[in-house]
């Protein structure tokens, strides 16, 4: 009766510590985590690789702690390494509401043997935790066997004996945590093991799980020596466990149905009173745990008063310093994060191509949904990467060490995977939240958050008053005003891709536009060089039985050769072809102009007074006017409405795709008795002669975004050969969105498979993961 009632207490003790503790360490951790941080991480759509053929990838950024979708970030590195940490291809990728995507082709210049694929932010280089992505690739040729460049696996073991917590104690129960690793780093499945005495009586026994890790309770005597057996491949292997100390406090996490329990023991120390934090990287709870009454203290906490994921316990004494630590993982609360309600794929079958339906179940149209898929042979050995998006976001930005397969652990997610997970938990040690940093190393805020490209320009004539800068894909115009004492301007929120040019002009005090002589420094003008604390690396889950695949290389009859029409014909043929079913659906008047239309060598306003426009008081001082009625249409530039008539005038017709002019406004869905005019604009098209005196400055950029690509995908000679089925790709299709009826459809190449398996990341309904893998009969 007096444990129940000391529990009892305990838990009452929840509340009360959470409100009134004003503890030095918990001063120190919010401190600490006043900068808000990020995670980053990408599905690949594999993780073994051809020479020639692509790594596509799919970019999601969240914020660590709400794991909710970052949607104030813009820029993202992503990097492949070679082994020497060399950087081989480099990428500035924009993202859109955390969501992102891109790819790298592996030509023949690059070696064959390990790779390292990095993503981060210039805002994560602030911090210490392990908030970037970092995955190990590997990329093979048909003409090096994989000997040559993979790791063999030989009958070296080690083997690791870790108190729960960081502290063995003498005389009372202790949990430890069995780790049994190859010499590569990957766990030995399914090993057996004793514990002995120096009289070689029992004291405990253990098994091992498929990944190498395991648990086992014993109560070890003072003074007492301790050896650890273990069997593997019919060899003995001898360990030494220990230390056990006679003085201090060990614990014990024990889950129940709706609860937590943790059992501490104090043996030797004088405090009787130490707290116990409880948090996840964002938030911190703490508990006040007296040992007055008794030396064996047990707290039950409710599931739902716990963070949601992982919680990080960590036992203070009265002078703050941290004595033990152990990670948990909440799995209860993160039901309403999974979704696991896409149906079984619908399948239709074409000649050439395969297309694919996933119907999805209560998802909410209006909130933020992005799936990437993968679509591989059934046979495929290439998929070996440890995680998705689910296992990276929740468990890499907490450990030190490596986890060999977290995808197990949140796939389908039973008790049985649930206490793995534990026991990997509790082998791990202390947490990737360094609490001699929290105290004294602060992150200092020295990268900035990054929106875009800054630019600094400098007037070298020291006459112009006011520039403008042509639209891009993803930027209207911008006028900027020239400070009259520094001759300078700053603008941001530019995000030009790597085909195009920045073109300025200068407008101030000028009938027409003209060349601004004007030197512009860009922000970021390179990929920032990251040189993480104690960084690791993900390596591969399925290295061996890739290795044990090597033979089947010699078999492989290689790509096709694919023989390309002039790309400019083919640019341009696609170009008209699309205009023309523009025209062709539109309501209203579409007005196309072609390659040396003499149109294009007109500005805006006077080809729209030619068909019927007029402005009044001309185009900087009134309005578009009708001229048949003199009333106001609605203009539109890329489908943004424009309220401000100013500069239009200096609109080049050359750098204008198409425009749309509908005299009744039926595209807006209502009436509007002026109608409307819409223009769309495509600066790749500007002609580099548009005029005697060239009306502009083009200016490269020195880092700009990659331009998202479709995925490509080398032909292969024989789609039947064993290589192919185990090393492969059939497509890769990222930045998935619903149709009106919550159904994700998308088309794959009919190469005479019978079958193929998907994989399936990504969030729907703006915070709920998808992970799935799917195996459809083609």
């Amino acid at each position: 009766m007096g444990k129940s009632l000391q529990i009892s207490c305990i838990m009452l003790l929840f509340t009360s510590a959470i409100l009134g503790q004003d503890k030095s360490f918990i001063d120190n951790f919010e401190s600490y985590t006043a900068m808000p941080r990020e995670v980053v991480t990408l599905h690949l759509n594999k993780t073994v690789f051809l020479k020639g053929e692509e790594i596509g990838f799919q970019a999601y950024v969240f914020e660590k702690g709400t794991n909710e979708l970052s949607l104030q970030t813009k820029n993202l590195y992503v990097v492949l390494l070679n082994a020497k940490d060399s950087v081989v291809k480099k990428k500035l990728v924009l993202m859109e509401n955390g969501f992102g995507h891109g790819t790298f082709t592996l030509d023949k210049t690059l070696k064959v043997g390990d790779y390292r694929i990095e993503a981060f932010t210039n805002w994560m280089r602030n911090f210490s935790e392990k908030n970037h992505y970092s995955q190990q690739i590997h990329l093979i040729d048909t003409n090096t066997p994989l000997a040559n460049h993979m790791v063999d696996k030989d009958k070296g073991i080690d083997a690791q004996f870790l108190p729960e917590g960081g502290h063995a104690l003498a005389g009372v129960e202790n949990t430890f945590g069995v780790i049994i690793r190859d010499s590569n780093g990957y766990g030995v499945s399914n090993a057996k093991g004793l514990i002995k005495d120096k009289n070689d009586r029992i004291i405990a026994d253990f098994k091992v799980d498929n990944f190498g890790i395991g648990r086992f309770l014993m109560t070890p005597r003072p003074n007492t020596e301790y050896m650890a057996f273990v069997d593997v491949d019919d060899q003995t292997h001898r360990f030494e466990l220990g230390p056990f100390r006679s003085k201090g406090i060990n614990l014990q996490v024990t889950e129940l149905e709706k609860t937590v329990g943790i059992v501490f023991n104090k043996s030797g120390f004088q405090d009787e009173t130490f707290d116990l934090a409880i948090h996840n990287g964002l938030n911190i709870n703490v508990i006040e745990v007296d040992f007055a009454s008794n030396p064996k203290q047990i707290i039950l906490i409710e599931k739902e008063n716990l963070h949601k994921g992982i919680n990080i316990f960590t036992l203070f004494d009265n002078k703050g310093n941290p004595l033990l630590e152990r990670l948990y993982f909440n799995f209860d609360a993160l039901k309403d994060y999974s979704f696991t309600k896409i149906k079984a794929p619908a399948v239709k079958k074409d000649l050439d191509s395969i297309e694919i339906t996933l119907a999805m179940d209560d998802i909410n149209l209006e909130k933020l949904s992005r799936l990437s898929i993968s679509v591989l042979p059934n046979e495929s050995l290439a998929y070996g990467s440890p995680h998705t998006v689910a296992s990276y976001l929740h468990v890499i930005p907490y450990v030190r060490g490596n986890v060999q397969d977290a995808s197990y652990y949140f796939t389908d997610p039973d008790n049985k995977k649930k206490f793995q997970f534990d026991n990997l938990l509790l082998t791990q040690g202390w947490s990737s939240y360094d609490w001699f940093s929290i105290e004294n190393k602060k992150p200092e805020y020295l990268f900035d958050f990054e929106k875009g490209l800054s630019v600094i320009g400098q007037d070298n004539q020291k006459i112009s008053k006011e520039l403008f800068l042509h639209p891009l894909e993803n930027n209207d115009f911008k006028i900027f005003s020239v400070d009259e004492e520094s001759n300078t301007f700053i603008g941001d929120l530019l995000f030009p891709y790597e085909d195009e040019v920045i073109r300025v002009s200068d407008i101030g005090g000028q009938s027409l536009a003209k060349a601004a002589a004007v030197y512009l420094r860009f922000k970021p003008n390179a990929i920032p060089k990251a040189n993480w604390q104690n960084d690791t690396y993900n390596g591969l889950k399925n290295m061996y039985t890739v290795l044990q695949a090597q033979s089947l290389l010699s078999g492989f009859q290689g790509f096709q050769e694919i023989i390309t029409l002039e790309e400019v014909n083919v640019t341009a043929n696609r170009r008209m072809e699309r205009l023309k079913k523009i025209r062709d659906r539109s309501s209203g008047q579409v007005f196309i102009f072609g390659e040396n239309d003499f149109r294009r060598n007109l500005f805006l306003d006077d080809y729209l007074r030619r068909i019927g426009f007029g402005f009044g008081g001309g185009f900087q001082q009134g309005p578009i006017t009708s001229a048949t009625d003199g009333t106001i249409p609605l203009l539109y530039v890329n489908d943004m409405i424009l309220n401000d008539f100013d500069n239009l005038d200096m609109w080049r017709m050359d750098e204008v795709d198409y425009i749309e002019i509908n005299r009744f406004g039926r595209r807006t869905g209502a009436l509007h008795p002026s109608g409307e005019i819409r223009v769309y604009t495509d600066p790749s098209l500007a002609r580099v002669n548009f005029s005697k005196q060239n009306p502009y400055n083009e200016v490269q950029v020195p880092l700009a975004f990659s331009r998202p690509k479709r995925f490509y995908n080398p032909k292969y000679n024989n789609y039947s050969d064993a290589v192919y089925k185990a090393f492969g790709a059939i497509d890769w299709h990222p930045n998935l969105s619903a149709d009106g009826q919550g159904n994700v459809s998308f088309k794959i190449p009919n190469l005479g498979l019978d079958q193929a398996q998907m994989f399936i990341e990504g969030v729907v309904n703006g915070n709920q993961l998808v992970s799935e893998i799917k195996t459809i009969r083609l």
